[in-house]
């Protein structure tokens, strides 16, 4: 986007109409926004239809430009440039109705990388006999780049005075992490009946480490295949190909 979300968030507040009348229009991006917890979804269906404009003006005047420098009417010229801009435009707006999903998405997969770690750590911890309240202070304290903030989250909503079960679900609730939801939910459940956890987490901790095993080898498959194209393609091929070369030559003479 042209706009950052701080730059976004001190926009004029008589343009939120303008967000308001987007964001019913496309309930889910401002849902997908609501899951973010950086900017409101109006304000970022706003800084959508601003990023729209601009990108829609500067195409639409570059290929006007374009046009009447190789001798076009200024007709032909305007209407060309407004309709490849309306196109761009489109394009890009698009584009930002569906970003939001794809930055979930993405942090989703950057936080099952690190629930492996996170998981271990839970484990040594519980068995030390920490309580699960400091549990989740202490690694939002820790340097894990997504998961802390999510614990830092709860711990606040804690000290707010809210419930460690109902800030656990919201936070299962706002993740795209299916395996971080499992934790938390298991977690939930053994807070409310006072089942064994650390039983809990070491199964999706195992789970996880065998999903990772299995996905480096099949990345090492893959590898593998492509450096035999490789080989095929770069070193084999060519050799025969320059032998039979040199073969038809000297039969031929």
């Amino acid at each position: 986007m042209w706009l950052n979300f701080e730059q976004i968030n001190i926009l004029p507040k008589r343009l939120d109409n303008i967000g308001r009348m987007l964001n019913s229009t496309f309930p889910s991006t401002g849902y997908d926004v609501a899951l973010l917890g950086d900017i409101t979804p109006e304000r970022y269906m706003l800084g959508v239809a601003i990023s729209t404009l601009i990108w829609g003006v500067l195409f639409a005047s570059f290929a006007i430009i374009l046009l009447l420098s190789r001798s076009y009417s200024v007709p032909t010229a305007l209407g060309i440039g407004i309709l490849s801009g309306g196109i761009v435009g489109f394009i890009m707006f698009g584009y930002y109705l569906v970003y939001p999903r794809i930055l979930i998405n993405k942090i989703g997969r950057k936080v099952d990388e690190e629930l492996i770690f996170v998981l271990k750590d839970m484990i040594v911890q519980l068995n030390s006999g920490i309580p699960i309240y400091n549990v989740l202070y202490n690694i939002g304290e820790s340097e894990y780049k997504y998961i802390n903030t999510y614990f830092k989250d709860v711990i606040k909503k804690t000290t707010q005075g809210h419930d460690i079960k109902v800030a656990l679900s919201e936070l299962a609730t706002k993740t795209k992490s299916h395996y971080l939801k499992k934790v938390l939910w298991g977690l939930i459940i053994g807070l409310t009946s006072g089942s064994n956890i650390v039983v809990m987490i070491e199964k999706i901790h195992n789970l996880l480490v065998t999903k990772r095993i299995e996905r480096i080898n099949r990345y090492n498959g893959e590898l593998q295949i492509i450096s035999l194209l490789y080989l095929l393609f770069g070193a084999v091929l060519p050799s025969l190909g320059i032998t039979l070369m040199l073969l038809f030559s000297i039969f031929s003479k």
